[in-house]
């Protein structure tokens, strides 16, 4: 004899059970971006230059999470919980500065903290990100840097402020903004290198 009270708990469970996994699987998944350079010459390798380390990159507190971060306007901060940063912003931001000098000095000539070098740089750069924020308009960034030669006493200051408009509304198009704004104080600190140097 079946247990008819017995069978509909059951049945209750199975339903509740099903209506869980369904809710988890439709639940949207989110995007991961990464900074990305562009695509280096084809004799960057062969390039002769100094030799250079980014030795520091450092962001603002709010920034070193794994959300993608808007600001849509004035002093708001939006967290985005569907797109998020593939690996850590700092290491992310050194990796596409370090292949945009690369290109200009040779790849093997051009190293962050977390590769190895066995001699000592003739350049030594430290990046301070000030600010890097997102709205529907425009990417802004500022940024500071002290970069030391080995003959310094003191090391040299340098900045940069940019705003860089975004070409779409969706979120891939602001991430591509701030992509642009970091090639862009990439080329700066290049263009600081050269002064330096003499170049």
């Amino acid at each position: 004899m079946i247990n008819l009270k017995s069978r509909s708990f059951a049945v209750a469970i199975a339903i509740a059970t099903l209506a869980v996994v369904t809710g988890c699987s439709s639940s949207p998944q989110p995007n991961y971006y990464l900074l990305k350079a562009p695509a280096k010459g084809q004799n960057a390798e062969l390039r002769a230059g100094p030799t250079v380390l980014l030795q520091s990159v450092t962001l603002p507190d709010h920034l070193k999470r794994s959300e993608v971060i808007f600001e849509p306007s004035g002093n708001t901060v939006a967290f985005s919980t569907l797109d998020r940063w593939a690996e850590p912003l700092e290491r992310n931001i050194s990796d596409v500065i370090v292949s945009v000098l690369g290109g200009r000095y040779g790849a093997a000539n051009v190293f962050d903290r977390w590769a190895g070098f066995t001699s000592r740089p003739d350049i030594v750069v430290r990046l301070d990100i000030g600010q890097m924020a997102v709205s529907d308009d425009s990417a802004t960034l500022s940024a500071s840097w002290e970069l030391s030669t080995k003959s310094d006493e003191k090391p040299q200051l340098f900045s940069y402020q940019s705003q860089t408009p975004v070409s779409g509304f969706d979120a891939s198009s602001k991430v591509g903004a701030i992509e642009q704004a970091i090639v862009g104080l990439a080329m700066e600190i290049e263009a600081s290198i050269n002064e330096v140097k003499g170049q």
